[in-house]
This record gives C-alpha cells, structure tokens and sequence, in this order.
C-alpha cells in the first residue's frame, strides 16, 4: 500500500489575516473579549472570500476616459484567464469570466462609473426562438452585500451568491450580465447607494448595453432580470421603470421580456421597523446601511450622531470596513434601543424624498410581465409586506400581468432554492414569448412532503493544486470550514480518507 498524504492551507484572504483587528480601539469601548472574537472570526471567514482590498486593484481605479464617457460607455473590461478563475474566483469549470467597469449615471443624470461581470455557459445549449445561435440573456441583481466599495460581488470569489443563483443560471445556458451597483466596486461622490431601486435599474440597463459592444455576437437581443432581496427590489424596479416615460436610453438595453423578484426589499422604511417587531432586534446591519446611506445623499438633513447611540458609532468601522456578515456580527445582536437613539429618521422627510426618487416607490404600471418568488416565514422581508405591495399594483393597475408564489416554511435566502424550478420554468416561458394573461394570480406552492429541508446553506469553495497526477479529480474543489490547516490522505488501495 502507497499513501501519499497532502497538506492544504487555505491561502484565501492572507493578507486581511494579517491586518489589525477590525474591531479597533473606539469599537471596544462597548465590545467586550467575547463581543470581539465573533466579530474578528466572523471578519477573517468573510475576508477570505475576497478577491483583493480594492484599492490595490486596478481594475476598480477610475480610468480618466469617464470625462467623456456616455452611459453605457464601456471603461474597462476584462477578460479574466482561466487560470485566475480558481485562482483569484472559485467559477465552475467550463464557464468564462469577464470583468468589467462602464458607465452609468446618478439621480441627476451625471455620467458615474460602475463596475460588474459577465459570465458566459461553456457552449450554446439553451434555443433563443427567431435569434439562432444566440445566448438568452439575464442580469442577475444581488441582494445586500454590504456599503464597503469590498463588497461588490466582482470582489467575491464566488460572486457572492454562487450556486444560489449566478452559476446555476450559466451552467444552464444562460448568458449572466451582474452589476456591482454604482459606488460599489467602483468609486463615486456620493458612495454606494443602498436599496436605491430606479438607480440601481441604470445600472441594470446599462450594463447590458455595455456587454453588448464586446459581446453582441452571442447576447440575444430579448433580456430578463432576476433578482433576490435589494436584487428583489431592483428587478421589480427595472420592470416599472421601463414603463415609465423618458427611459428612452435604458430601453436600448434591447427587448426587455420580464423580471423575477424573490424576496424583493421593496420599502426599506417599513422593512426596518416590522424587522424590530417581528425578531426584537435593530434589524442587524441593513438599519444601520440604510441610515448611512440617507445621511450620504442628503449630508445636511441627516447626521448619524443625531439618530445613533454610541454604541453604534462605535462600530461604524466596523461596517465600514468589512461585508454583510461581519455587519450581523457587529450589531445583529443589538436591540433597536441599543442602535438608535431615536427613530424619527425613518419619517424624516428626506426619507420620504428619497423613497419616490431614489427607491422608486409607486405604485406604477409594469412594463413587462413580474413574476414574484416569496418566502412565507421570511422576518428579513415579510410576506405580508411584499404581498401588500403586490395587492397594491394590482388594485391600482388591474390588468397587470404579475404573478406571485408564495413558499410555505421558506425563509428569506431558502425561497431562491425552493423556487428555482418555477423561476427557470418561467423564464423559459418568456425567452419564447409565450403570452401572458393580463391579471394578477396569486398561488400558495404546496411542498410535496413534511420533511423537506429547512436550513439556510452557504457554500464555500476552494480550488486544491497538487502535484501528485493521482488527486487531479479531488483536487477540483474542496468544501471547508475554516482556515485551518487540513490532511487530505489518498490511499491508492481504498481512496480518500
């Protein structure tokens, strides 16, 4: 018998490893020993998933062509190796990978960069009816990853969502455009604008157009959006955007044929407070994200010392300088007394300013037919608040062609993987423009067993390199935990052990 025994260390994120804490003086001032070690763990797990800090990246520097650029204007791509794509990523085999920065623009139509990729399925499989040899083409609009510019998903080694949906959709067939959202990744006056719906539809779209000019030969000109959560919200948003008047330059994006929202955070001032009812804490960090980002669009209305207490000051760099998780870490614990020290915020009037102009909030009429994917136990955006909205479109636009599903026992992440046949099957459905009644339908999915799995799973990636010729199909991925050293023995007589 002949063992051969391989030591793996698990590189990912080395040089965050060896910064300082990130829970610095000001943040243990309310954060005890304990308090710092989830918080550092948790830092140091999140932190291996990124591919780099960003500022040492060129990639995501503004390039000096913005000046002149026009929205949907590319800046930079990238054709990412595909030696990088387990290296830098963890990207399936078969698929290929593109980077890229481009142009958009902000609330006042001022030309501002955005970043994003494209993910391309190894062969054409899936048909495009009337455009032969054309790949079907989705944006995919990601959920809240966090405000740090760190934290955009071409930052993320397995785009931040992975298997939940990117990679699932290209090994599908499906031609996968994502954008960052404008000031994350890329870096803009006014910083990333979270749950900033009718913007976040600009990047959307041109994103697409972008694509397009390095990409035409193979994207169908018909285009869906998917989404979950912020995404949610996005994709609903682009649907009622595109029917609005005006959006000449975002409909060159091509045929828009309908978009999917699961779990859709649609009205962040009435998530936030029925979050506190419903799980007796401050809503972890998308409380504190969005009182950020109100107080970075309107600086002379809204000061974060006014509304936060010192705790959560505190531990603003926290969140600063880290992701969504290390976020929950920080202050996911915390009870809304223990974040603010009023409310008022939430009815401020610039809140209300920004829910038409930069949530885009109506009720408006849907370009395109809506499919919306939903959880029944989801606490982060509840079912009776995405249904109130629904109702709400549908009484205000009657021939609206939306339809809802509605998950029992599904939380908010869980809904993506019960739902995914249904969302597959209904953009099929579309992608063959295949009619759509002009009603709203509304339907309670019935599980076909009592014992279906229940548990929210995240998937890590990491890609083992061996010398040894006999580990090649192992060493394709391997699932772990943390960023210990582990011992891999392959016994050429029984196998792994």
């Amino acid at each position: 018998m002949v063992t051969f025994t391989l030591f793996i260390f698990l590189f990912i994120g080395a040089s965050f490893a060896q910064q300082q804490s990130i829970c610095d003086s000001e943040c243990q001032k309310s954060c005890d020993t304990e308090c710092q070690k989830v918080i550092e763990s948790t830092y140091q797990a999140e932190s291996r998933l990124w591919v780099s800090d960003i500022v040492s990246d060129d990639f995501y520097s503004t390039p000096a062509n913005i000046s002149t650029a026009k929205p949907g204007d590319i800046l930079r791509w990238e054709n990412v190796p595909y030696r990088q794509l387990t290296q830098n990523w963890t990207i399936p085999a078969g698929l290929s990978f593109y980077r890229i920065m481009y142009a958009t623009e902000d609330i006042n139509n001022k030309t501002i960069p955005a970043t994003g990729w494209v993910l391309l399925p190894y062969h054409h499989t899936l048909p495009t009816p009337n455009e032969p040899g054309k790949l079907r083409t989705v944006v995919w609009t990601h959920g809240t990853a966090g405000r740090s510019r760190l934290c955009s998903t071409t930052n993320n080694k397995g785009l931040y969502y992975d298997w939940k949906a990117p990679f699932i959709l290209a090994e599908s067939g499906y031609a996968v455009i994502a954008p960052d959202y404008a000031g994350q990744g890329s870096d803009t006056p006014q910083g990333f604008m979270y749950e900033s719906g009718f913007l976040h539809v600009a990047d959307v779209a041109y994103a697409v157009i972008a694509s397009r000019k390095v990409l035409g030969a193979l994207l169908s000109n018909k285009w869906a959006v998917f989404g979950h959560s912020e995404g949610g919200m996005t994709a609903w948003r682009t649907v009622e955007r595109l029917s609005l008047p005006g959006q000449e330059r975002l409909l060159k994006a091509g045929q828009f044929v309908g978009g999917v929202a699961a779990a859709p955070a649609l009205r962040p001032q009435r998530l936030i407070p029925t979050s506190w009812e419903q799980t007796k804490t401050g809503g972890g960090p998308f409380s504190v994200y969005f009182l950020q980002s109100l107080a970075g669009l309107f600086p002379e209305q809204i000061e974060l010392s006014d509304y936060l207490t010192n705790t959560a000051l505190q531990r603003l760099s926290v969140l600063d300088n880290s992701c969504f998780q290390t976020g929950i870490a920080a202050v996911g614990s915390l009870s809304p007394d223990e974040i603010f020290t009023n409310k008022s915020w939430l009815t401020h009037p610039v809140t209300n300013e920004w829910a038409v102009r930069f949530n885009g909030q109506g009720p408006h009429p849907l370009s395109t037919p809506l499919l919306v994917v939903q959880g029944v136990t989801d606490t982060i955006t509840p079912a009776s608040l995405t249904m109130e909205d629904f109702n709400l479109t549908c009484s205000t636009y009657p021939k609206s062609p939306a339809s809802a599903k509605l998950y029992p026992n599904m939380g908010h992440g869980q809904v993506l993987e019960a739902g995914r046949a249904d969302i597959e099957a209904w953009l099929d459905a579309r992608f063959h423009g295949e009619p759509v009644k002009k009603e709203c339908k509304i339907e309670l999915v019935q599980p076909l067993t009592t014992q279906y799995a229940q548990g929210e799973m995240f998937w890590e990636a990491n890609l083992v390199q061996s010398e040894y010729p006999v580990l090649d199909t192992f060493s394709q991925y391997l699932l772990y935990q943390s960023s210990r050293w582990s011992q891999v023995t392959y016994d050429l007589d029984q196998g792994y052990s």
